[in-house]
C-alpha cells in the first residue's frame, strides 16, 4: 500500500525496458493514491502507449481538485498535455503545457545576465589554463568518453549505440564531472570557475585522477567508458585539461526541435531555462556559441553528431564514432534497442526500440505557439551567412 514503491518500481522497470510492467507499476501507485500527480504523469509518457479514456477522465477529475498543491498541478498538467496530444488536440496539450511550465517558471525564474557572466567566466579562465598547461590528447586505457549537449538532443541514442559495443562501457548519467569539477574549491578556496587560474599542472592531472577513481573497476577494465550527462558540456574546458586522454562526442539537433522537446518534460526546478520558451532560446544560443569555444580550444578531440543524421543513416554515423574513438565497426551497435543494460534517463522508452523518426518534427503541430522561441534563437539560426543557420534551413527544406 505504498504509491512511492509501486512508483519507484514503475521506473525501474521503464529503465529496463518492461514498458507493461511499469505501465502496471505507475497504475497501482495512483489505485492507492489518486492524487499521487507524478504517477499519473509516469503513466502517461510511457512511449508507444495511448492514456486510455478512463486514465484521461481520472486526470481531468484531479484537475479540478482545487486543493492540488502547485507541484501536483504541475505535473498534472504535463501528464494531460501527454494525453491531449495522443488525441490529436495539440491546442488543449500546449495548454496543458504552458500551465505546467509557468508554474515552474514562476517558482524559479530564469536570469539570462547570471547565465551569461558565468557562461563567459568558464570559458576564459578554461581558455587561459589551456594556454598555461595545454590542451593535448594523451594515449591512456580506459579513456573516458563524455556524450554531452543540451538534454533532448539525443544523447541517450548515442550512448546506446557506443554502449552496445565489446569495447565501451555506458556508465549513464553521472555527477562525476560535476563533483570533479567543484573539488576544485578544496584545492583552491575559491568557487568555480573564478578558481581555474590558481590550479596548477598537478593539480589538473590529480583531477583527472579524481574523475577516474570514481568509475566502477569493471567499466575502466574495457577500453572506454561513457559518461552520457548532456550538460556536462560547462565543463569540457575543465576536463579537456584534467583529462588529456578524453574525447567529447557533441550531440546536436534541429534547435526548435531540441528546444520544444526539453519544455515538453518537468525537468528539476533548478533548471531554470526549460520552462520558458524565450529563457530556453536565450540559453539555446549560449550553449552553441559556447561549444564553437571548446571547439576551437580542442579542434580534434570534440565530434559533433547530429540527430537527424543518425535516423536517416544510423550505420554512417555509427561508423563516424567509431572511427573517431579508433574502433572498428561492430554490427552489434546496429541493434542497440537489444543492449538490456539499465538506461536511467527519460529516453529509457525510446532506446529500447528500432530507430524512429516521428519525433523529428513533432514540434511542426505547435509552431504557432512557440513565437517566443523562434524569435530568440534567430541569432544562431536566422542568419544565412552563418553555417549553423545554411544547416538548419537544408535540414528543414
Amino acid at each position: 500500500r505504498n504509491p512511492q514503491a509501486h512508483h519507484v518500481m514503475g521506473v525501474l522497470r521503464e529503465q529496463m525496458g518492461d514498458r507493461d510492467g511499469a505501465a502496471d507499476c505507475f497504475q497501482a501507485a495512483i489505485d492507492v493514491a489518486p492524487e499521487m500527480t507524478t504517477a499519473h504523469h509516469s503513466l502517461a509518457q510511457i512511449k508507444g502507449r495511448k492514456s486510455t479514456d478512463q486514465e484521461f477522465a481520472a486526470m481531468l477529475a484531479l484537475r479540478d481538485d482545487a486543493g492540488l498543491t502547485p507541484h501536483n498541478r504541475m505535473f498534472l498538467s504535463f501528464a494531460l498535455s501527454r494525453a491531449y496530444e495522443q488525441r490529436g488536440q495539440h491546442d488543449e496539450a500546449f495548454a496543458c503545457l504552458a500551465e505546467g511550465n509557468r508554474i515552474h517558471a514562476e517558482a524559479r525564474p530564469y536570469d539570462d545576465e547570471e547565465t551569461g557572466k558565468y557562461i563567459e567566466s568558464v570559458a576564459t579562465q578554461a581558455e587561459a589554463a589551456a594556454a598555461r598547461i595545454g590542451a593535448g590528447n594523451e594515449s591512456r586505457d580506459s579513456r573516458p568518453v563524455f556524450v554531452l549537449g543540451v538534454p533532448r538532443s539525443g544523447t541517450s541514442l548515442t550512448e546506446q549505440i557506443l554502449a552496445s559495443h565489446s569495447e565501451v562501457a555506458g556508465a549513464g548519467e553521472l555527477s562525476y564531472a560535476y563533483d570533479t569539477v567543484h573539488r576544485i574549491r578544496d584545492v583552491t578556496g575559491e568557487a568555480f570557475p573564478e578558481n581555474m587560474k590558481l590550479m596548477s599542472a598537478e593539480q589538473f592531472r590529480e583531477l583527472g585522477e579524481y574523475y577516474m577513481s570514481r568509475h566502477a573497476a569493471d567499466n575502466l577494465a574495457l577500453r572506454y567508458v561513457v559518461d552520457k550527462t548532456p550538460l556536462n558540456f560547462q565543463y569540457i574546458g575543465v576536463l579537456g585539461i584534467a583529462l588529456p586522454q578524453a574525447k567529447f562526442i557533441h550531440c546536436h539537433r534541429d534547435p526548435v526541435a531540441n528546444c520544444f522537446a526539453i519544455h515538453r518534460i518537468p525537468f528539476d526546478i533548478k533548471q531554470t531555462y526549460a520552462h520558458d520558451l524565450a529563457s530556453l532560446g536565450k540559453y539555446y544560443t549560449r550553449y552553441w556559441n559556447l561549444m564553437r569555444r571548446w571547439k576551437a580550444l580542442f579542434p580534434d578531440r570534440i565530434l559533433d553528431v547530429c540527430y537527424e543524421d543518425t535516423v536517416a543513416d544510423i550505420e554512417r554515423q555509427s561508423r563516424r564514432m567509431l572511427e573517431f574513438l579508433g574502433l572498428p565497426f561492430e554490427d552489434a551497435v546496429l541493434k542497440f534497442y537489444e543492449n538490456r543494460r539499465l538506461v536511467k534517463t527519460p529516453s529509457a522508452s525510446q532506446v529500447r526500440e528500432p530507430i524512429y523518426s516521428d519525433s523529428i518534427a513533432a514540434w511542426r503541430r505547435y509552431e504557432k505557439h512557440l513565437g517566443p522561441l523562434i524569435e530568440n534563437l534567430k541569432v544562431i539560426t536566422g542568419d544565412p551567412d552563418q553555417p549553423f543557420g545554411q544547416e538548419v534551413k537544408q535540414r528543414r527544406t
